[in-house]
Parts: C-alpha cells; sequence; structure tokens
C-alpha cells in the first residue's frame, strides 16, 4: 500500500488550505443555512501522510430535519453514503450556551 503525500500549495498542505481558507466559508454558510433552515450536506477530504491517523482527513456537515424547509428526500442518504465509520471521532461545540 503506498502512502499518500498531500499535494501542497506552495509549503501548504491540502489541510491547512481547509482550515485557513475553507473552514471560515463553512461557519459562514452553516449559519445562514441554520438561520434560513436550509438543509445542505456537505464533505471535503484531505490527503494526510500521517499513518496513524489514516489516509485521510474527512469533514462532512449535513444540516437536515423538521426544522429546515424544503425537499429532503436524498439528504439522508447522502449523508449516510458520505460518512464513513470514523477510526477516530471528534466533535468541537461552538457557541454553545
Amino acid at each position: 500500500m503506498s502512502k499518500i503525500h498531500p499535494p501542497k500549495e506552495g509549503n501548504v498542505t491540502q489541510e491547512e488550505i481547509y482550515d485557513q481558507k475553507i473552514s471560515p466559508l463553512m461557519k459562514q454558510i452553516i449559519a445562514v443555512c441554520k438561520e434560513h433552515k436550509i438543509p445542505m450536506v456537505a464533505s471535503f477530504d484531505c490527503p494526510n501522510d500521517e499513518p496513524e491517523i489514516g489516509d485521510s482527513l474527512r469533514c462532512t456537515t449535513a444540516l437536515f430535519g423538521d426544522e429546515f424547509i424544503g425537499k429532503q428526500d436524498g439528504f439522508k442518504e447522502a449523508f449516510r453514503i458520505l460518512k464513513r465509520q470514523p477510526e477516530c471521532f471528534a466533535i468541537t461545540v461552538m457557541g454553545a450556551k
């Protein structure tokens, strides 16, 4: 099995690009979707070169359910397909009341 090396933009890994550029946008998207009750599913996968963590780092966000408005026929299925069983799982709660 070959080791996956993250493509780099200069000296920046895809994980760092996600953390610096995509994550702040996702926070805004999630806030807008929650405010306007818009269901959504998004998934990102960044190659990883630390074998103890696994071959990739994945972030999947899904907002759907009774509190969201609109057709959601495929959302649960899409989330189920995107979500693989984690070897390591972490949750960050921000702005909890």
